[in-house]
């Protein structure tokens, strides 16, 4: 993306230490052509579909380069509790046994507003750019514990909206036990004006672990949501579209 590029560009200019991490195209270039440091994962699809190799790869540099300890063992942890969430939510458990079928279910025709404090502020907007890019449907991110300063005071209008919100908070029992109470108080006022609301408690070994489990709770969550749109989850004709626009305001600017 443009945004990426520039970055990268003004990285440059400053003279920082940089580090490209890619799956191949523009970036890859620069990187190649500059003798920079460079990481690659396969180019298999979109990108948020490589999340485990994006994440993989960042928490490896940063855990080279000392800013971050992790070691095998928390990562393996991660990748189980991931793969126990693939086999809960797999598309070949039935509605009945399957926590992102039914929580799809819940989303459709609501506006889709979703929660989560620290560590999982990240996962919840993960699960708010899958909802809009996978689900094609509107959804919003809130982050506690800022949204107990201002989100919570919106719910009482427009009175009309609440059958078509949906609030979806993010909770993991490694949360700051005040995060974990505000989390509750805003569930509670949710109840109080009739919106309707949901918990999703992660689970794992580690904030990798339960992070994990909430990112793949949430991308089959989307999926489901797609189909039950009719929708294919994949293109995103919406985006390209916009790059192309802006692609033809540079050429135009140029001439």
């Amino acid at each position: 993306t443009e945004e990426t590029l520039r970055q990268l560009e003004a990285a440059l200019t400053r003279r920082c230490p940089v580090v490209c991490v890619t799956a191949g195209g523009a970036i890859g270039n620069v990187a190649r052509a500059a003798k920079m440091p460079l990481a690659t994962f396969p180019d298999r699809g979109s990108p948020r579909a490589a999340a485990g190799w994006s994440m993989g790869v960042v928490a490896g540099i940063l855990e080279r380069a000392g800013v971050l300890a992790l070691d095998e063992a928390e990562i393996e942890a991660g990748v189980a509790s991931g793969t126990a969430m693939v086999e809960r939510c797999a598309p070949a458990v039935s509605t009945a046994e399957n926590p992102a079928k039914q929580l799809a279910w819940s989303l459709m025709d609501r506006f889709v507003i979703i929660g989560g404090a620290g560590f999982l502020a990240p996962v919840a907007r993960r699960w708010k750019t899958q909802l809009n890019e996978n689900g094609k449907a509107t959804a919003a991110l809130e982050e506690l514990p800022e949204a107990t300063h201002n989100t919570v005071a919106g719910f009482e209008q427009p009175e009309s909206l609440r059958d078509h919100l949906a609030l979806v908070l993010l909770r993991s029992e490694l949360d700051n036990p005040r995060d974990a109470v505000r989390a509750q108080l805003v569930g509670d006022l949710a109840e109080t004006g009739q919106i309707w609301h949901a918990f999703v408690d992660t689970s794992g070994e580690g904030r990798l672990g339960h992070a994990l489990a909430g990112v793949v709770m949430g991308d089959f969550t989307s999926v489901y949501l797609a189909f039950m749109y009719a929708m294919d989850p994949t293109p995103i004709d919406v985006i390209s579209h916009i790059k192309q626009q802006l692609a033809l305001a540079d050429e135009a600017g140029d001439e």
